[in-house]
């Protein structure tokens, strides 16, 4: 053999037993493999692989080079000794550079082999019914169900056909050019859909009126961000891995957006992430073309604390917490994020502190106020309209009804604190609670809700007043944000 010919060799090696040979722990991912010691590996027909946290990859020589420090000819050597060849010393090689890796142009066939273009990207067809979707997203992450209701609607989230959630990269036209799937049962299927672009496409949704994109790793992790914030001004990007292809991309597509929010993981992978890429968009190149670009994580100290890595973990902790949940709205929209992690910390701990004493007396008030045991038989009624009523008839029937219903429904809120709401003799309450709060939205009034000032605007804010003035307490109305 010549020496082009031992090259060639050495990249037949089988790699996913070269792996397991050095002591790396492969597993079967659908047709792929990867590696749990570096879980954004993906290994192709068993010898071509690339990790997408970094964007490098290639042939098993191309390992041996970036994962085990070793040089081209070493790497050569050793791949020819574990495939059983016995040639003696290669001598000096001619190091000619290796042709540019491209990720995006891997692809295998069922047998295994290599081919030359990538598979034809298609999405996967639509589930008829769109449930199971907004279950899983809803009841599975925690996200609320207006936030899904609008990626929904934007037509970037979609249920396919074997129940799998589907996330859209759509690029500068409008066009899908990458896609991501997650199981929503009990398999914990993910994977990108075959042909996806995903070296320069994420999970996005542009609006045109911002010059801010808010970029995350994981597409769920980008509509907790949209939830926990209620941000409908900035952009928003999903990378799906730690590397910033996409976002390079995306902001080469988008010419108006100049400033960027770091939002990775907190974990250490996405830690090492953030740091490169807050030096790369700091540096000249990109500052001088009016790049500005911050990291917007909460607390690292924090998540910690709680036992979270990624914006969904907090945003499921703070359901449970609402404590937390007011702390974290704070944080994101205070503008308090430019500073050093150790300050953030400090302010954090600050602003709990002064939380708590805020919240010592009316948190008294409210025990001496629902010691009570609640009414299990309590009746909540709900308004017939009539056919021919006007918008603002129809207002004033259901404000009447919510003063008439105050006590009935501080008592439909205790049941649901205290676990009662799924008993028997108070399921009627609850159902025309749920009946009462709806029929308030359709006419565009917003009880309020506990703890908060009143939400009602105009002539609706006058008569709560009333109410406050004849001390009629509010309804704690819990219930309706279910």
């Amino acid at each position: 053999m010549n020496r082009s010919e031992l090259i060639a060799q050495a990249k037949q090696t089988d790699l996913v037993a070269l792996l397991g040979h050095l002591g790396y722990t492969v597993q079967p991912i659908g047709k792929l493999y990867t590696v749990k010691e570096y879980d954004s590996v993906r290994i192709y027909n068993r010898r071509t692989w690339v990790r997408f946290s970094s964007g490098k990859g290639g042939s098993p020589i191309d390992w041996l080079k970036e994962m085990e420090n070793r040089s081209f000819e070493d790497a050569v050597q050793y791949l020819l000794d574990f495939q059983g060849y016995r040639i003696g010393n290669l001598g000096n090689y001619d190091n000619k550079p290796e042709p540019i890796f491209h990720p995006q142009n891997i692809a295998a066939d069922d047998s295994g082999r290599e081919l030359q273009e990538k598979k034809p990207f298609q999405l996967p067809p639509k589930a008829e019914n769109q449930r199971r979707l907004f279950g899983y997203l809803c009841t599975g992450r925690g996200i609320s169900y207006a936030t899904v209701k609008e990626f929904f609607s934007a037509g970037i989230i979609y249920l396919s056909d074997r129940n799998n959630a589907v996330f859209l990269g759509r690029d500068a036209k409008g066009i899908a050019q990458y896609a991501f799937q997650r199981g929503t049962g009990s398999t914990k299927y993910r994977g990108d859909v075959p042909g996806s672009n995903k070296m320069h496409y994420g999970f996005n949704r542009y609006r045109n009126d911002s010059d801010t994109v808010v970029v995350t790793e994981a597409a769920i992790d980008l509509m907790s961000y949209a939830d926990l914030t209620k941000d409908r001004k900035s952009s928003l990007l999903a990378l799906g891995m730690c590397h910033d292809s996409p976002l390079v991309q995306y902001l080469a597509d988008h010419s108006d957006i100049k400033h960027i929010k770091l939002l990775l993981d907190s974990d250490s992978a996405g830690t090492e992430a953030t740091e490169q890429l807050m030096e790369k968009y700091r540096s000249p190149v990109w500052s001088e073309k009016g790049y500005t670009v911050e990291d917007i994580r909460y607390p690292k100290i924090r998540m910690q604390e709680i036992g979270c890595k990624d914006v969904n973990e907090l945003q499921q902790y703070c359901n449970s917490h609402p404590e937390e949940m007011s702390m974290v709205r704070s944080y994101f929209l205070s503008g308090k994020v430019k500073v050093p992690e150790e300050e953030k910390a400090l302010i954090f701990d600050k602003a709990v502190q002064e939380q708590k004493q805020e919240q010592k007396e009316p948190e008294k008030e409210i025990i001496q106020d629902t010691c009570v045991e609640p009414d299990m038989n309590v009746k909540v009624t709900v308004p017939t309209p009539e056919p021919e009523m006007t918008v603002e008839q129809m207002r004033e029937l259901l404000l009447s009804c919510l003063s008439e219903n105050y006590h009935q429904m501080d008592q439909v809120d205790m049941l649901t604190r205290q676990g009662k709401a799924d008993a028997v003799q108070c399921a009627e309450a609850v159902g025309a609670a749920y009946a009462l709060y709806t029929l308030c939205e359709k006419v565009g009034l917003h009880p309020p809700l506990p703890g908060e000032e009143t939400l009602l605007k105009g002539k609706d804010a006058d008569h709560l007043q009333e109410q406050k003035e004849q001390n009629i307490p509010p309804p704690r109305t819990t219930i309706c944000r279910r």
